[in-house]
Order: structure tokens, then sequence, then C-alpha cells
């Protein structure tokens, strides 16, 4: 980014088959850490990794 190299329009996400929760860190955490924690509950509660 310092060089002038970084172009986050070309930024690709990994997919991967598995529940996914989308976490801004700009300022803070959205969705807060209640919801994030949350959501790993969730999917460990159905079986899934978290």
């Amino acid at each position: 980014m310092k060089a002038g190299l970084y172009d986050p329009d070309q930024f690709v996400p990994i997919s991967l088959d598995a529940p996914n929760l989308l976490v801004d860190t700009f300022d803070g955490y959205v969705p807060g850490m209640t919801e994030i924690q949350r959501f790993l509950l969730l999917r460990d509660r159905e079986g899934h990794a978290a």
C-alpha cells in the first residue's frame, strides 16, 4: 500500500464451502463481538466446525 501498488478493487475473497461471516474492522467490529460469538456458537451447535 505504501508503494501505491495496492488496489482494493482487485480484492477477491476466498471461496469455501462453509458458513462465513463478513466482519468490517474499519472502526471496531461490525457486526459486534456478541454477534460474532453468536455466529460461531450457532455453527458449533449445528455440528459444523467453527
